[in-house]
């Protein structure tokens, strides 16, 4: 445990979504510390300012620079002399990722930027973002999880059955959603502080994103379309199980009110799934319907056919460029009403396969997206961020105070203290949560990194290469 006393500087490392990020950070995790002797701190967001403050760490490594609060953090952690990498988390897709850049100024303090694949490299180098020598090609570490040594440690199907009660013998298929806009609606000053929010990062300046609120019109319509085909769907193939699965930013009573109504009329071959990760849910898959994410990619790693579903043609970035196709429509099989839908449910719960041309071009757009899709993505981030760290160790300078960045950081630095004092957990609250917001593994509810967290990912990501035969301690220094 680090207390911010007598132990060597650690970096650290931002976890931005604990339901994405927080496994393939605990991954990196192990590997910087046993492979590299790099001890590594995971925190969230609103953590990194007293982070800096209280462990002064050799590194800052985050998600993104286009906001101002990731700027001005990034600047205090070169304020004591240490280096800021980036390690991307949403890969976008070619229509947004330029936005998710936003400009080349807003780069000036990365140091190390660790792309996906070679479409990412390209585009913050030949925009201009960052020079051609900062940027490594690993891959994402959030993949190693669909390739050995780790993939065979996921959830077993039949276990995934028992948690559920899926009736044995019957296909899966799992409704992916991604409508987190249309809940903008729900309370008019969440809308208007992302209104706000995107015109920080420079995402109000695309086509249909400049109008946030008929954006999420469009998506609500979208929602409940869908809503009603997976009722129809349920009932017209009862010989399917269907798991419902939201995105994790997604509230979830829309769906639970269909679940109960479902329930209420008899039918009871749909379960509602927010606490399991998609892998867990596509290792025991037969289909993938989704509405837009990267969990067809994620399917296509596992070989399970997808339904990329545009209810009346509506897809978010689709939408946003005026109706115009994305890149990606070329690759999925795109159904946009309940009739198409119906036909491609027949047709792959039937046994029809992809084709191999299609599959062909898939696996064209993974290479050029996520690299080597080898399962050792966090082995080449860590070492690219162990040879940056070791280079620049004499730059760090701990004796240097860096700027408080956010107003509760004061906070935050009293209470690591106190903790420390106490010999507990550097972010052990001292006070329950007032709004008592139910905890989860997954984190879609309970959305806050803390070290319990942290400590439960790589106890996972060490048991399952202890398992597999993957060596885990190889130090420098034999």
């Amino acid at each position: 445990m680090f207390d911010g006393t007598g132990h060597e500087y650690p970096i650290l490392v931002v976890a931005d979504h604990k339901w994405r990020d927080l496994p393939g950070m605990a991954l990196l995790k192990t590997i910087l510390e046993e492979r590299h002797d790099l001890p590594v701190l995971i925190v969230g967001y609103e953590s990194i300012g007293a982070g800096l403050q209280y462990f002064r760490p050799r590194a800052l490594v985050m998600t993104t620079l286009i906001g101002p609060r990731e700027r001005k953090l990034a600047k205090a952690a070169h304020a004591i002399g240490s280096p800021v990498i980036i390690i991307p988390t949403d890969p976008g897709s070619r229509e947004s990722m330029p936005a998710l850049l936003g400009k080349p100024s807003d780069w000036e303090a990365c140091d190390l930027y660790l792309a996906w694949g070679a479409f990412m490299e390209n585009l913050v180098v030949v925009g201009g973002h960052v020079p051609k020598e900062k940027v490594h090609v690993t891959g994402s570490g959030r993949f190693d999880f669909y390739r050995p040594p780790l993939r065979q440690h996921l959830l077993p199907p039949g276990e995934l059955a028992g948690r559920y009660g899926l009736r044995a013998d019957c296909p899966v298929v799992t409704w992916a959603t991604t409508f987190v806009m249309a809940s903008y609606l729900d309370d008019e000053k969440t809308l208007q502080y992302n209104e706000k929010d995107f015109e920080s990062r420079g995402l109000a300046h695309l086509p249909g994103f400049a109008n946030l609120r008929v954006l999420a019109e469009r998506e609500k319509r979208a929602r409940d379309s869908v809503l009603k085909w997976m009722r129809q769907a349920c009932e017209e193939f009862p010989q399917v199980e269907f798991m419902l699965k939201p995105h994790p930013y997604e509230p979830t009573a829309p769906y639970e009110q269909l679940w109960e109504e479902c329930r209420r009329d008899g039918i009871e071959n749909v379960r509602l799934c927010t606490s399991d990760y998609i892998w867990n849910l596509l290792s025991g898959s037969a289909l993938l319907i989704h509405t837009g994410s990267t969990t067809g990619s994620e399917a296509w790693l596992m070989n399970v056919p997808t339904v990329f579903l545009q209810p009346d043609g509506y897809a978010r970035f689709k939408t946003a460029r005026g109706g115009a196709s994305l890149a990606i429509d070329a690759l999925e099989d795109v159904q946009e009403n309940m009739a198409g839908l119906r036909e491609r449910l027949a047709y792959y719960l039937g046994g029809g396969k992809v084709s191999d041309l299609l599959l062909q071009k898939r696996n064209a757009y993974l290479e050029e997206w996520f690299y080597a899709l080898d399962g050792r993505a966090s082995e080449r981030q860590a070492a690219a961020i162990a040879d940056l760290v070791k280079r620049a160790r004499h730059q760090h300078n701990p004796s240097l105070s860096p700027p408080w960045v956010g107003l509760r950081t004061p906070l935050r630095v009293l209470q690591y203290r106190l903790n420390g004092l106490l010999g507990r957990e550097f972010d052990k609250p001292f006070f329950e949560d007032r709004h008592a917001v139910p905890k989860d593994f997954l984190g879609q509810r309970d959305k806050v990194v803390r070290q319990r967290d942290v400590q439960t990912w790589t106890r996972k990501v060490r048991e399952a290469l202890a398992m597999s035969g993957t060596p885990v301690v190889r130090r420098d220094n034999g």
